[in-house]
């Protein structure tokens, strides 16, 4: 029989603890590796609200995820988005080896940049919107060289430059 909590995940933080995985780096963003999680058994959780944005870059999911009103259309190779506070479901029973990668940063790690105004421009973060989108293999290659320049980035000491070399890349992709 399917769990119908929800879950709440008001930080970083808390995200790394639900997926059990070590404490990120910064405390309002993180990339997160998803073909390094365990399996995620869908009976276990069925509800999810973030307080952040967060950024899917997925392939081979099996499930059927609802947001807002309307169900995502999951393929291989797509991107969804959620905004702080949006809900989505996961409807599916069963356990799926979810593989891809995933960026979440809360409002106030951009609240001193130009993107704080305008990421609400972004119709992706909308429940209005409920297809995902579907990334040509270059588009894929951008978009994982993001990720990955913002996770080396974490990986380093924080300097005075880190924040807005994130930030930029993150405005670089959503662009």
């Amino acid at each position: 029989m399917k769990n119908n909590k929800t879950y709440f995940l008001n930080s970083v933080s808390e995200l790394h603890h639900f997926l059990n995985i070590k404490k990120p780096t910064h405390p309002l963003v993180s990339v997160v590796n998803l073909d390094d999680l365990d399996c995620i058994d869908t009976e276990e959780m069925s509800t999810i609200v973030f307080n952040y944005y967060t950024i899917y870059l997925k392939k081979n999911f099996d499930g059927k995820i609802k947001y807002g009103q309307q169900y995502y259309d999951f393929d291989d190779g797509i991107m969804t988005f959620f905004a702080p506070k949006q809900m989505f479901s996961i409807e599916e029973n069963s356990s799926t080896k979810v593989e891809g990668w995933m960026l979440v940063f809360h409002p106030d790690f951009i609240q001193s940049y130009s993107l704080a105004k305008r990421i609400k421009e972004y119709g992706f973060f909308s429940y209005a919107n409920n297809e995902a989108l579907h990334l040509s293999d270059k588009e894929r290659e951008i978009i994982l060289e993001c990720f990955k320049n913002i996770k080396l980035e974490l990986e380093q000491a924080i300097d005075k430059h880190s924040k807005s070399l994130i930030v930029n890349n993150i405005e670089l992709f959503l662009n």
